[in-house]
């Protein structure tokens, strides 16, 4: 469930219990009473005007459910994010990353408390933070610029330089004992923004030949440093990291 809306009841207490203290003496009752009952009312429909605004999009399809895997990221179930939607900052928002078809997707609960699974329009997502990772949406005339799709990338590294990752799930299907089964490939592809370029990073190579001009103290460092060559988000980050702090 979207918490943010349920945010606002605390602030019911607020508006009624320090009023006589406030005021040094109570109010009568009956001027009291409907002043802090249109207080609340205008504090809660401010704070759901605001919530429409994140209701914003389609209804969402999901893919069936098979083989106990699925096309989100690293999670199956609702998880509480934080989305910047045109504009506005939204806390404590249950949310899915649909990998496979590159879509963030929300949480709803109407007046009649049926939930209802919306997708946002990913032009209008600025960002949003998942998981541990922040996401940002690479719009279709920037990313045309820098040589990529248009879509959500995963900052992975924030400094003089960024390195960020494009994630992506894709179907594959085969059938086995006359049944299909279905499977979602993980798919990620590491770049690097240095100096208004894009860099595909594939391997430690291709980080040396982006950054040539430190190549020797790159070197020393992953032979003193790097213990493992197969986390590669691991290895790209840090040399990135190690060459932004080198004078």
């Amino acid at each position: 469930m979207i918490r943010i809306a349920l945010n606002i009841f605390p602030y019911l207490g607020l508006l009624i219990l320090p009023a006589s203290i406030a005021f040094g003496q109570a109010l009568p009752e009956s001027d009291f009473l409907p002043q802090a009952r249109s207080q609340a009312i205008l504090l809660y429909e401010n704070a759901m005007t605001r919530q429409f605004g994140l209701y914003n999009g389609a209804e969402y399809n999901p893919y069936r459910e098979v083989n106990n895997d699925h096309p989100y990221f690293e999670s199956e179930y609702w998880e509480d994010g934080v989305i910047t939607y045109y504009g506005e900052r939204y806390d404590s928002v249950a949310m899915q990353y649909d990998l496979l078809n590159d879509l963030l997707v929300i949480e709803h609960y109407d007046q009649r408390g049926f939930m209802a699974e919306v997708v946002l329009h990913s032009e209008k997502v600025d960002s949003f933070h998942l998981l541990g990772h922040d996401f940002f949406h690479l719009a279709a005339d920037t990313a045309g610029v820098l040589g990529l799709r248009s879509g959500f990338y995963d900052l992975l590294y924030d400094g003089e330089h960024k390195v960020f990752c494009k994630r992506r799930k894709m179907v594959k299907e085969q059938i086995e004992s006359g049944a299909v089964k279905v499977n979602f490939l993980v798919r990620e592809s590491y770049y690097l923004l240095k100096d208004g370029q894009v860099h595909q990073l594939k391997n430690k190579g291709s980080v040396l030949k982006a950054l040539p001009d430190k190549k020797r103290a790159l070197n020393q460092y992953v032979r003193s440093e790097v213990r493992d060559f197969r986390d590669k988000e691991r290895l790209f980050v840090d040399l990135v990291r190690y060459y932004d702090s080198i004078e």
